[in-house]
């Protein structure tokens, strides 16, 4: 089990494709989605759900006598079965509330019992929530294949490689000038997955529609599990007899 960071350098998106990897994530480890921001969540108000419990009481309760439990009885679940630490809308308590689980090595914790899905928005190397990024078993860029995206994704991971965080990928939402294999040469990342843009799966996993009986056929809930399934294996390693034998998934299209 481990830590999947999902950032961008500018792209939209992040957090509704983290819901998408959170509930494609395949078991048996159990899964939590983790609102780490800075610039403030957008879960609660998407999903019509009470800013708290979340990522603010989670962090209060790991500094209790107990330590760093597990944060089930913080997490709130969203309609698509996923389990999801809130963060505070605000840009002040969400900033503090990033800067503590950073800090304190919560969510490196917290993987040693779950997958662990963290939705930091856009990172940088000032961001409060690098640190979390940095220790993370792996970091997934989100972005639209332009010229604009890639140029501010490739100062995201050189900021990431200066700080030894090898296991990079991408993920290409939508259409663009630039091809999957221009960007993963240019980045020196493996480009995970290219997906197009869906706006009925961004609208459920997005909170604005409710899931039907088929939203598991949905373009954004397959692509979701295909990332998550890309990754598996680096966030829940086999036996140390079969290690080695799987590496980055190839490039694929949905």
């Amino acid at each position: 089990m481990g830590v999947l960071t999902i950032c961008s350098g500018k792209s939209t998106g992040v957090t509704t494709l983290s819901v998408a990897v959170a509930a494609g994530m395949p078991g048996p480890a159990p899964v939590l989605l983790v609102e780490a921001d800075p610039a403030g969540g957008d879960l609660a108000a998407r999903f019509n759900l009470p800013p708290a419990p979340g990522l603010a009481s989670a962090a209060a309760a790991a500094s209790g006598l107990d330590g760093p439990r597990f944060p089930a009885a913080h997490a709130q679940r969203l309609p698509v079965g996923v389990g999801a630490l809130l963060c505070a809308s605000s840009y002040r308590q969400a900033s503090a509330s990033v800067t503590h689980a950073a800090s304190s090595g919560l969510l490196t914790a917290w993987g040693r019992d779950a997958v662990v899905v963290v939705d930091v928005g856009r990172l940088d190397a000032g961001s409060p929530a690098f640190p979390i990024a940095a220790a993370s078993n792996v970091v997934l860029l989100v972005l639209r294949p332009r010229w604009d995206e890639a140029a501010h994704a490739a100062a995201t991971v050189a900021a990431l490689r200066e700080a030894r965080v090898d296991n990079v990928g991408v993920v290409l939402v939508g259409d663009g000038p630039l091809s999957a294999k221009s960007i993963g040469r240019d980045l020196g990342v493996l480009v995970v997955l290219q997906t197009r843009q869906d706006r009925w799966g961004a609208k459920v996993f997005g909170g604005e529609l409710p899931p039907g009986p088929g939203w598991r056929r949905l373009s954004l809930a397959r692509a979701g599990r295909s990332v998550a399934v890309a990754l598996h294996h680096r966030l829940c390693p086999p036996p140390a007899a079969a290690v080695g034998a799987a590496g980055w998934a190839a490039v694929t299209r949905r």
